[in-house]
């Protein structure tokens, strides 16, 4: 977040529903977005929040194109077997389509990420 501070970039907010969504959920995706908003520009970001109707991962990349993202950050659930192949996978379409970087961040993860194992030519293995 330091770095987004010190840059002067705006951090932009996106959530994708579907095309015939009620309104009651756009709604309640837009005060998802502003209530997100609201914290992040509470430690100083300057933060635009869309809310987009479509499929999740067409929506998320068009939205990187149009918007010349020098990266996008996505939560994943981490979904894996029947779960995975029933409903694909939206953070892997993104990574495959999107022209910025991505980052994916795990959903309600409150446990630190574990480092990555050291190999024979890792500095850290002395």
């Amino acid at each position: 977040m330091d770095l987004i501070q010190h840059s002067g970039e705006v951090l932009i907010l996106v959530r994708v529903v579907p095309p015939n969504a009620c309104p009651a959920t756009v709604l309640s995706a837009r005060e998802y977005l502003h209530t997100r908003a609201a914290e992040l520009e509470d430690a100083g970001l300057h933060v635009i929040t869309r809310v987009l109707c479509g499929e999740p991962a067409a929506g998320i990349v068009a939205s990187t194109r149009e918007d010349r993202a020098d990266l996008a950050v996505m939560v994943t659930h981490a979904r894996t077997g029947p779960d995975r192949w029933l409903h694909g996978s939206v953070a892997e379409t993104v990574i495959r389509g999107s022209p910025a970087p991505v980052l994916l961040l795990r959903a309600n993860s409150d446990k630190a990420p574990e480092p990555l194992p050291k190999t024979p030519n890792d500095p850290r293995a002395a």
